[in-house]
């Protein structure tokens, strides 16, 4: 019961702590304001390219009902149809690829910015520095994330070869109720490695594994536990934010549509904005709990050496 007090008491510590960072004001503010912005952008422009390709479709099929299969103008709908669907696929993969790069530039500048204020050097950085920062870092970020995009996807994949049987076999539904709650736990305490160790590849020289290895050993020893209250309250908050959509369903306007999701898009950023600043201070109490003292200074990460005292007698 003490050891459990204890625990509770440390997590709302860095809850306060995590709140106090991203009240800190302009630093912060800024990151939210351009990443928000950046998104809303990608949002629209995908809104708009995909709207006009649909309508270009659905303009070029409609006379195809009509329209003899064996005449000129047939084929000639049926390859602009082709040409269509292919740009299709080409659009979202690159907004795809856009969204992936975006969320990993703004995710580092959030850890750097994070690392900053927490260290207390928030005097030595303005927005610009943490963004050319994050850039200059962004390679290892870019390749853990895409090692948590492919854990994330075999994740899911798995859920459903569970789940797909159960609502096939149109099981009790409280079954698959404790199925969904019990995969959400497990995520969350998956992403406890996987969170920290995108806090480590901006703050350390590793990535990939190596990162994941040493998130490892940092929460180990009880930062597990509030590793994973953290990530369990952004896994409930993100939930909450995706609920956003019902009040699309039944909608007809696109319009509609494109408000509810700027504001799920921008929402779960947000969430995840929570998420890295509480796990960016976790990375340093493990850092003290291990008795590495360090300091950062725009991204880069050091480990003091202590110095040894000169003997007297040693001198020349």
């Amino acid at each position: 019961m003490v050891e459990l007090k204890k625990q509770l008491t440390g997590f709302m510590e860095t809850v306060r702590e995590t709140e106090k960072i991203l009240r800190n004001g302009w630093l912060m503010a800024s990151i939210a304001f351009f990443t928000t912005l950046a998104y809303s952008l990608l949002l629209l422009a995908n809104f708009l390219s995909f709207r006009s390709l649909v309508t270009d479709l659905i303009v070029k099929w409609t006379p195809l009902l009509v329209i003899s299969p064996s005449s000129a103008e047939f084929a000639n709908l049926l390859v602009g149809m082709q040409n269509d669907f292919r740009l299709f696929v080409g659009a979202g993969w690159v907004f795809v690829l856009a969204y992936f790069l975006a969320s990993v530039l703004f995710s580092t500048a959030t850890v750097i910015a994070s690392a900053i204020i927490h260290t207390g050097q928030s005097d030595l950085s303005r927005p610009r520095d943490v963004a050319l920062a994050a850039a200059r870092c962004l390679k290892r970020p870019l390749i853990t994330s895409f090692y948590v995009s492919i854990f994330g996807l075999g994740y899911m994949f798995l859920l459903l070869a569970i789940l797909l049987p159960i609502m096939l076999s149109r099981a009790i539904s409280f079954i698959t109720v404790a199925t969904c709650v019990c995969a959400m736990l497990f995520y969350a305490y998956l992403s406890v490695v996987w969170t920290m160790g995108m806090v480590v590849s901006v703050l350390e020289e590793k990535s990939g594994m190596e990162a994941f290895g040493k998130a490892w050993q940092l929460v180990k020893g009880g930062l597990d536990l509030k590793g994973f209250g953290i990530s369990l309250l952004v896994t409930i908050l993100s939930y909450g934010v995706g609920q956003i959509w019902k009040v699309a369903i039944g909608s007809r306007s696109s319009y509609v549509l494109l408000l509810v999701g700027l504001v799920a898009v921008n929402g779960l950023w947000l969430v995840r904005m929570y998420g890295l600043t509480g796990f960016t201070v976790l990375y340093y109490e493990g850092k003290r709990n291990h008795g590495e003292e360090t300091e950062t200074v725009l991204g880069m990460d050091y480990t003091k050496i202590p110095s040894l005292p000169l003997i007297a007698g040693n001198l020349p």
